[in-house]
């Protein structure tokens, strides 16, 4: 099963489910035939088939990446690189959260139904 999604910021978002028999990076080649932007995904090379895209990665996929490589027992070890790349890309998780509550306040809420404020533990509920 492929699934195809439009950006957050189209409105409404379009998400397209497509059934091939294969995972073969063709099904997004013919897919997308003729579609000129960008696609962000997972680190599949099968996305490689695919022309005139400009490809973008996935944090959270880089995140499990980074996390599966943490050797037992180092999970909280910072000198490990690997830890300091789950790290970094919650940093990112971190930042993005903040920004879309200070940007973009009452469309985030709308969709949750509610905010948790961690630091007060208050629960406001919004409809």
């Amino acid at each position: 099963m492929w699934l195809f999604r439009s950006g957050e910021d189209d409105t409404p978002p379009i998400v397209l489910y497509k059934y091939a028999s294969t995972c073969s990076g063709d099904v997004a080649k013919e897919f997308l035939k003729g579609f000129n932007g960008y696609l962000m995904a997972d680190g599949y090379t099968g996305y490689n088939k695919v022309q005139d895209i400009k490809r973008c990665c996935c944090f959270a996929h880089i995140r499990r990446y980074f996390f599966d490589a943490i050797p037992k027992g180092k999970n909280r070890d910072i000198s490990c690189p690997a830890v300091q790349g789950v790290e970094y890309c919650d940093k990112l998780f971190a930042y993005e959260r903040h920004l879309i509550c200070k940007t973009n306040f009452h469309p985030y809420m709308t969709c949750r139904g509610s905010y948790y404020f961690r630091i007060s533990g208050v629960e406001i509920t919004y409809s």
